[in-house]
């Protein structure tokens, strides 16, 4: 991702970051040299795990996370992936809060290449009001997809 494109982002999130976090000290305040990491806690697929490549759900959930955010713009397939596009389904994902928790999940009607890799992971951030930086651990997402 150019300079010029991950500043487009950044500003896009400062714009819709939602809020912060009612106890700054549970995820650490990240820089721009160095964000604090999200944690995913619960995902599915998991990690390296083969599915059948129809109908497959995709989640995972960031634990007390400090803000709440949206994903569009900053998921996208790594350089690992070989699973070509999505066919005929949705690249947008759905999110939910429960309390501290943000659960995104969407279902991929099929890969258009399997056997293959499937691998999301974050491409760019977050920046709150307050100057605090974020990023998603990587991989988001790593499995392999089956006929």
């Amino acid at each position: 991702m150019s300079p010029r494109t991950r500043s487009v982002v950044l500003l896009r999130m400062i714009a819709t970051t939602v809020a912060c976090a009612v106890d700054p000290t549970a995820v650490p305040c990240g820089t721009e040299e160095d964000p604090a990491e999200l944690r995913i806690t619960k995902r599915s697929p998991a990690l390296q795990v083969p599915v059948k490549n129809q109908d497959i759900e995709e989640t995972f959930t960031v634990g007390d996370s400090p803000i709440d955010f949206d994903v569009e713009g900053i998921l996208d397939e790594s350089a690992e992936h070989s699973a070509g596009y999505v066919v005929y389904g949705p690249k947008s994902w759905g999110h939910s809060v429960s309390g501290r928790d943000v659960t995104f999940e969407r279902v991929v009607p099929s890969w258009s290449y399997s056997p293959a890799h499937v691998e999301i992971a974050g491409i760019a951030g977050w920046v709150t009001e307050r100057g605090c930086h974020y990023k998603l651990s990587s991989p988001v997402l790593s499995y392999d997809v089956v006929p």
